[in-house]
């Protein structure tokens, strides 16, 4: 019987409880462990479970520091877009500025 906030899930046959897990992410979670070590296990890959969770943790941490790479150029590629925006921004502004201020005032007389 599971307590409040808990939830089961089982990889390699082995059940584990996680206390103040989401529920379904815990599920998804451990599914995708438990799917890596069954890939490891079906190509010989390691000599037993332990060495696959060592693998597969191995795995997830180059799995992350790629996504985090990505992440890196993707927030640079961002920032320097939103620099060129801001200036294109700005040269209009100008632009629009300096031609309100040469446009030509009605002479008084004429009105």
């Amino acid at each position: 019987m599971g307590t409040p906030n808990s939830v089961e899930v089982s990889i390699r046959g082995r059940t584990y409880r996680l206390i103040g897990a989401d529920a379904a992410r815990a599920r998804q979670l451990a599914s995708l462990v438990d799917q890596t070590m069954a890939r490891l296990a079906s190509g010989g890959v390691g000599a037993d479970d332990y060495q696959r969770a060592i693998l597969t943790a191995f795995q997830f941490a180059d799995d992350l520091m790629t996504a985090q790479g990505e992440l890196a150029k993707y927030r640079e590629n961002v920032g320097a877009s939103a620099g060129r925006i801001l200036d294109l921004l700005e040269t209009s502004l100008e632009e629009d500025e300096s031609e309100e201020g040469n446009a030509k005032v009605p002479d008084r007389g004429s009105v």
